[in-house]
Order: structure tokens, then C-alpha cells, then sequence
């Protein structure tokens, strides 16, 4: 899956926080003392860069809303416990600048985010 060195033609400082978003989110919502996992790699025409957890991860029918902006899976959490429902939004965002995708997916356990940029 991960295998052939490349680059990519990147704003490296938003490509940056796209990635830390994803792997500060994933930290968040993992339970102290299990683990959070950095996959990198890519092929011939892209990059990839996939980050997973193993917790229960999220509800299938929430998977393509936890991108969206604001959206909270628990809607009673508030700012303390985790924010306002931005982090993968801007990721999201960031990454399409880079004509890129990101993708959440269910892992049981665990979740696994995505992100997929395209070499030139």
C-alpha cells in the first residue's frame, strides 16, 4: 500500500495542520494508555497519509457528517470536551485545495482517516 518515495506540490504549511488536525483529533478521542497510529506512503500518483485509532470509532450514518463544520456525533459535548466541530472540517478543506481527498472508515476497532493527495 505504501511504498513508492515521491513528492508532491504542496502548501507545506497548510498540508501541515491538515495532518496535525487529523492526528491531534485521533489523540483526543483515544483513551490514555492505547495507541493512535501514522501511516505514510503513497504510490506512483499519490500520497497518502492515514491515521487510526482503536477505539469504537464513530456511527457509520456519521462517518461523511464528522466533516462537516460544527458537526458533533454527541451533540451534548461541549467546547471542553472537545471542541466546537472544526478540526476536520479544515482538514477536509485543506485538502482540497491540494485537489486531495479525505475519507473516515470504520476499522472495528478503530477509526481510520484518510487523506490522499495527488502527485504532479
Amino acid at each position: 500500500m505504501f511504498s513508492a518515495p515521491g513528492y508532491v506540490t504542496a502548501d507545506g504549511e497548510l498540508l501541515r495542520r491538515a495532518i496535525e488536525k487529523v492526528l491531534r483529533n485521533a489523540i483526543q478521542h483515544t483513551q490514555e494508555g492505547t495507541r493512535v497510529q501514522l501511516f505514510g506512503g503513497g504510490g506512483q500518483h499519490e500520497a497518502v497519509i492515514a491515521v487510526r485509532d482503536w477505539e469504537p470509532g464513530v456511527p457509520d450514518q456519521a462517518l461523511a457528517g464528522i466533516f462537516q463544520p460544527f458537526y458533533r456525533i454527541d451533540a451534548a459535548q461541549g467546547r471542553s470536551s472537545g471542541g466546537v466541530g472544526l478540526g476536520l472540517s479544515i482538514a477536509q478543506r485543506a485538502v482540497a485545495v491540494h485537489r486531495g481527498t479525505i475519507f473516515a472508515e470504520n476499522c472495528a476497532p478503530g477509526l481510520r482517516v484518510t487523506i490522499r493527495i495527488p502527485r504532479d
